[in-house]
């Protein structure tokens, strides 16, 4: 039989489609997923959010369209709605469509963009994060009075985004048809990876609130009380910490380390779960050698979204990504007991959900 395969050249890139962020329904039925192609007379990138029945019963059909990139599916708890980010309008804002389809509407036009979004417990509301211009910068319009720039802080370039400008990250929360968004959080720090308890009654949120924020890299969970303002930092202000994530009965779960001499910033992460009850805090990876969340390296990839520990319907026990002799995979982490694999094999697992009745849905991608 003869070989046809040929080396790749260039323009093989316009005929690939990157599939990324997948979203299981709540009831296990579908599954919402971003996919990219590249947009030749654009010269850039085009991604639209398609769905399909989880059990493959029916082809894949476009949810989304348009010339931008619509991305972050997101269910809402009762199944009705899907939101998402899109950039339609100019730049990401949050746009919300019925989940048995129909026409989309577009929830914020603030004067920054939309990001980490997430749908309230209640299903009528969506909290986000938004970079928030402090009033000292801002003429009338909202703009910069000045496009001088001044270097302040050893902090002053991020990569993806360029140079850090004065404004900071807070949490929002919008009604899903619209209205004057409000403000969760405020203060000269930022916020991000925003997640709301079951109760509607607590944010968790990434932030660095140390004396000394702007030369150091530190980053801690802090739990926002949502009734008395309260603020409460989880973690010990030693080190990295990230991706809050709520069980159903209030428990916490995050992934991150102590910086750790002599090993400093390279110390392996762990996931942890924390009892706001107790304030005990506990580690699930104890033990086991590897790094959770995606290590693998790959340029067929685009839209891949920071992976959050998901928790088990019971609470029982947490799901994370184990990155291991260049594989990812899904590991199911019980609250006592050893972590064992759910998904593996040969693979790259970017991303994945889990339904309210245990069926997982998850983007990977093989040599084969």
């Amino acid at each position: 039989m003869p070989d046809t395969r040929r080396p790749i050249v260039i323009d093989d890139l316009y005929n690939l489609t990157f599939v990324a962020d997948p979203n299981i329904s709540p009831d296990g039925q579908r599954v919402a997923w971003v996919a990219t192609t590249v947009d030749r007379d654009k010269n850039g990138y085009r991604s639209s959010v398609w769905l399909a029945p989880s059990d493959g019963s029916g082809e894949p059909i476009r949810f989304t369209g348009g010339k931008g990139k619509d991305t972050s599916p997101r269910w809402s708890p009762n199944g009705a709605h899907i939101a998402f980010l899109s950039d339609r309008s100019g730049q990401n804002q949050i746009w919300v469509i019925p989940a048995d389809g129909g026409e989309a509407w577009q929830v914020t036009d603030g004067p920054n963009a939309a990001g980490d979004i997430g749908w309230m417990p209640d299903s009528g509301s969506i909290f986000y994060t938004t970079k928030v211009e402090p009033e000292e910068s801002e003429n009338g319009n909202g703009k910069r009075k000045s496009d001088t720039r001044v270097i302040r802080s050893l902090r002053y370039k991020a990569d993806g985004e360029g140079f850090l400008d004065d404004k900071r990250c807070h949490v929002h929360v919008v009604a899903i048809g619209g209205g004057q968004p409000r403000a969760l959080t405020s203060g000269d720090f930022d916020c991000a990876q925003p997640a709301i308890s079951p109760d509607g009654r607590h944010l968790a949120c990434v932030s660095n609130r140390s004396e000394d924020a702007d030369n150091n890299s530190l980053s801690d969970i802090w739990v926002d009380s949502l009734h008395d303002g309260e603020s409460r930092r989880v973690t010990p202000e030693d080190g990295n910490y990230a991706t809050p994530a709520w069980s159903p009965t209030g428990l916490l779960a995050y992934t991150g380390h102590p910086i750790v001499e002599p090993f400093g910033p390279t110390t392996l992460d762990n996931v942890y779960t924390w009892d706001p009850d107790t304030d005990e805090i506990n580690g699930l990876l104890v033990g086991v050698d590897r790094e959770p969340g995606n290590s693998s390296i790959a340029d067929a990839r685009y839209g891949v979204p920071n992976q959050l520990p998901i928790w088990s319907g019971d609470a029982s026990r947490v799901y994370t990504l184990l990155s291991d002799s260049g594989s990812t995979h899904i590991y199911s982490c019980p609250l006592s007991g050893s972590p064992e694999p759910l998904a593996d094999g040969a693979r790259d697992i970017q991303s994945f959900t889990v339904a309210n009745n245990g069926a997982v849905a998850f983007a990977s991608s093989t040599m084969q």
